[in-house]
């Protein structure tokens, strides 16, 4: 199993509705419950894709999720914002899929 975040960031409060923090917060407190295993089975290997142009996610916040996250893969895709899965779909695929190939073994 892997977990792919594209342009994402952990600031939830004030940019989702108050339904929506909540619910991530609920699901966030389950994972934290979980054994180790449990939770690198559910959540990692993970692929980090972000727009080399994002000034919502940008390249630091990229970083520090790549650092936090063992073994995780940051691929940055030029000439894309924060929606580079729309702005570049083939380099956004093509990373997907190389991520999900190179990890079917």
């Amino acid at each position: 199993m892997t977990l792919t975040l594209a342009s994402a960031y952990a600031g939830w409060a004030g940019s989702l509705p108050p339904e929506a923090t909540e619910q991530r917060l609920r699901q966030a407190l389950v994972l934290a419950e979980v054994s180790p295993e449990e939770f690198v089975a559910t959540l990692l290997p993970t692929l980090l894709l972000y727009g080399d142009q994002d000034v919502r996610a940008p390249l630091g916040v990229a970083e520090d999720l790549r650092a936090g996250i063992a073994g995780s893969t940051l691929v940055v895709l030029p000439d894309a914002g924060h929606v580079c899965n729309v702005e570049v779909p083939e380099a956004f695929n093509w990373a997907v899929r190389s991520f999900l190939r190179d990890r079917r073994g």
